[in-house]
């Protein structure tokens, strides 16, 4: 049974207008934007659902979206790479947000945009979703029993 929802932030609940995370994405001063479909579907499931948030971004730029984008509230926690000193193309970034948060792998979704994290995911025991849009995310959820409830 699925207990814990996983987000990617990175175009999967902000579209970026430029490469995310590049060594010189603070310095380009990047615009995004909320995808709302998205966030309507992390505030569903975080009624329902522990939600958590893993990124490669930067923490500094985390500090910043934080002050701007309220739907960081709905997370209990995050994680990024720089903190689990592993990328999400790295199965042990997932070991290290289960043991951080005290979770059951295969009780977890995580969703991506990016096959080469949601592979490295597989690796670790997690349900995954690629995402492409909210939509087809939400009908992958059904199919895991997920917002059938929520």
């Amino acid at each position: 049974m699925i207990h814990t929802i996983i987000f990617d932030i990175g175009n999967v609940l902000l579209e970026f207008n430029s490469t995310p995370y590049s060594l010189s994405y603070l310095a380009e001063k990047p615009s995004y934007r909320i995808i709302p479909e998205s966030v309507g579907l992390l505030n569903t499931l975080s009624a329902k659902y522990l939600t958590y948030a893993l990124t490669d971004a930067p923490p500094e730029l985390i500090a910043q979206e934080w002050s701007t984008f309220d739907f960081y509230q709905k997370f209990h926690g995050i994680v990024t790479s720089a903190e689990a000193k592993y990328p999400k193309s790295n199965p042990l970034i997932f070991k290290y947000f289960l043991e951080k948060y005290q979770l059951i792998a295969e009780e977890c979704v995580f969703i991506d945009d990016r096959i080469e994290n949601i592979e490295s995911a597989k690796k670790a025991h997690l349900n995954t979703i690629l995402f492409t849009d909210a939509h087809s995310c939400e009908i992958e959820l059904a199919k895991l029993g997920v917002l059938q409830n929520a």
